[in-house]
C-alpha cells in the first residue's frame, strides 16, 4: 500500500506545471522583524535571511524589493503579473 501511495503520490507531483510567475519579495532581515511584530524575531530573521542571501539569478524568479513603500510594491507586482498574462 506504501508502494502505491508513494508512486500516486510522485505522479500528481510531476503533473503540476511551474509557476507562470515566481516573485521573491526580498526585504532585510531587520526590516522584516520589524514588520512582524508578532512573530519571534529570531525566526523572521532566519527566514528572510535566507531568503537575503540566495542568489537568484539565473532562475525564473522575479525579485522584488520589498522594503520600499507598499504602494510602490504593488504596482511592480501588477506590471510583472500583466506581462505573463
Amino acid at each position: 500500500m506504501a508502494a502505491f501511495l508513494l508512486k500516486m503520490e510522485t505522479q500528481l507531483y510531476q503533473r503540476i506545471l511551474p509557476p507562470d510567475v515566481l516573485v521573491v519579495f526580498r526585504v532585510d532581515p531587520e526590516t522584516a522583524v520589524r514588520r512582524k511584530p508578532d512573530e519571534d524575531g529570531a525566526y523572521v530573521r532566519a527566514r528572510s535571511r535566507e531568503i537575503w542571501q540566495l542568489d537568484w539569478r539565473g532562475t525564473r524568479a522575479q525579485v522584488v524589493d520589498a522594503s520600499r513603500p507598499l504602494e510602490q510594491v504593488r504596482s511592480e507586482i501588477r506590471s510583472l503579473v500583466w506581462t505573463e498574462l
